[in-house]
């Protein structure tokens, strides 16, 4: 919603169409603004010129890629080590089948499942079994 929208003008304007590119542009909030609705969005929202100049505060998508990234990749540690601390010693196979399954969130690939396991068998979260590469023991 435009704040100052014809419909719902919570900011009362001099120009009819403000820019917001002129600095000296009156706007004021308009007190004798009344809506019955309890929620109103003021979100502000970057405008075409911001947008095209670079995002306007607007977080790139690298940037939420890579938040996201890091964000599944401490869900499936969490997810790894619950299994491993209830069972004590698992396959990969099977170690990669219930994270994959216990996972609502995103459909985790078993590449990335492997790259996390490796990264706690690094900070000794978890260590390989000593007769079977393909079992991980977990370390309390």
């Amino acid at each position: 919603m435009k704040l100052c929208n014809p419909k719902h003008p919570v900011l009362s304007k001099a120009e009819k169409k403000p820019t917001f590119d002129n600095m000296d542009e009156k706007i004021s909030l308009n007190s004798k603004f009344e809506n019955s609705n309890i929620r109103l969005n003021l979100v502000p929202t970057a405008s075409a010129k911001q947008m095209a100049m670079g995002g306007g505060g607007a977080k790139s998508q690298e940037d939420i890629d890579s938040q996201v990234q890091k964000e599944r990749c401490f869900i499936i540690d969490s997810v790894i080590v619950r299994i491993m601390k209830a069972r004590k010693v698992e396959t990969h196979n099977e170690l990669t089948g219930s994270v994959i399954s216990q996972i609502q969130l995103f459909k985790a690939q078993p590449l990335m499942i492997k790259k996390r396991i490796e990264s706690l068998i690094e900070r000794e979260y978890l260590e390989r079994d000593k007769d079977s590469r393909a079992k991980y023991v977990y370390k309390p």
